[in-house]
Order: C-alpha cells, then sequence, then structure tokens
C-alpha cells in the first residue's frame, strides 16, 4: 500500500477542522448609531405574499429582527428643501455645485481641443 503525501493528509485535516455553517439567531440593530437624527424608519418583513410592516417610528430605538427572515428598512428622506433657506442654497451652489461644473466644462474643453488638434 502506497503512503499518502503528506499536503493530502495536511488537507484533508483542514477541511475537518474548518468551522460548518453558522446562522445568527436575533439580529439586534440600534438605530441611533446609525446617524439618521430626526428621521422616520419604516421595517418590512418580506414575504412571498408581499411583505408587511415590522417597525415605524424614529431612530432611537433598537430593533431585534429575526434573522430566519428577510427584511426591508426604508428610510424618510430629510424635510430640507432648497427653499427653505435660499442662503444656504447660494452657499452650496457656490462650494459645491460651481466648482464641479467648472472642472466638467474644462473637461469638455480639454478633450475637444485634443480632438481638434487630432484632426486637424
Amino acid at each position: 500500500m502506497r503512503p499518502i503525501p503528506f499536503f493530502i493528509l495536511l488537507a484533508l485535516l483542514s477541511l475537518a477542522l474548518l468551522p460548518g455553517p453558522a446562522c445568527a439567531g436575533n439580529v439586534s440593530i440600534k438605530l441611533s448609531d446609525l446617524n439618521l437624527v430626526g428621521r422616520e424608519i419604516s421595517v418590512y418583513q418580506v414575504t412571498e405574499s408581499g411583505s408587511s410592516l415590522v417597525y415605524q417610528g424614529n431612530t432611537s430605538s433598537t430593533l431585534t429582527l429575526d434573522a430566519a427572515y428577510s427584511y426591508q428598512i426604508t428610510v424618510e428622506p430629510d424635510k430640507y428643501t432648497w427653499f427653505d433657506d435660499p442662503r444656504d442654497t447660494f452657499d452650496y451652489f457656490i462650494n459645491t455645485a460651481a466648482g464641479q461644473s467648472i472642472a466638467f466644462i474644462l473637461t469638455l474643453l480639454l478633450f475637444g481641443g485634443i480632438i481638434k488638434l487630432i484632426f486637424r
């Protein structure tokens, strides 16, 4: 009888020592850790026939969900609109959108110039 090579024996031993599949029991979610202060959250349990509401409320509580089911979490959008405070909107455009727009236009001009040089 031939001796079993060492690497095959090592591979079989490592497979025997690997942990089996694991499943969590209940999963606890602390909503205040999500940094969504003052927003409404709805949690739905997804089933084959549709979905049912499990939780609806603010972000100050803790949820315990069963890992055997699938869930869908929806977050209500922030109530801030650009028309609430026009000064904040103007600051947004000056600080963020203007720089992005200028970079986009300069990129288009660069590519246009390169194409013009190529086909000259």
